[in-house]
């Protein structure tokens, strides 16, 4: 990656994770390859050496990585030494049966681009009740 490149992709990054990023319930400090967000009001735990991005995979100039962890009660952990290549996406969402909402992500795990992990439909399964939250 050329230097002018290498210097758009920083700048992008840091604002990304620092101003777009509105999860104060993170822990841990994932290496930021590329562009990345936490979102939402549970807690999302980075184990040791996670890295989030890839160069010179697709999409790292175009996309980022949406972390999501939407209600109090919801939770993303993502174990030591995992990668995740470029264009993730991991929401965990509650629903009134869940006490608790988690999405584990284990060590050692290399997560190719496009990436789509959620633990809701969002929605009611009856056709009438679709308009309200699940």
């Amino acid at each position: 990656m050329n230097s002018i490149a290498r210097t758009y992709m920083k700048l992008k990054t840091f604002f990304y994770w620092h101003f777009l990023s509105d999860n104060h319930n993170v822990s841990g400090h994932p290496v930021l390859n590329g562009c990345a967000v936490c979102l939402g009001r549970g807690t999302i735990e980075f184990g040791n050496n996670v890295h989030l991005g890839f160069y010179p995979s697709p999409f790292l100039f175009n996309t980022y990585i949406h972390l999501e962890a939407r209600e109090s009660n919801c939770l993303i952990k993502i174990g030591n030494e995992t990668f995740f290549n470029n264009n993730a996406t991991i929401i965990a969402a509650s629903s009134p049966s869940n006490k608790i909402s988690k999405i584990l992500i284990g060590s050692d795990c290399m997560i190719g681009m496009n990436f789509l992990c959620l633990n809701s439909d969002f929605h009611a399964l009856q056709v009438r009740d679709r308009n309200n939250p699940a």
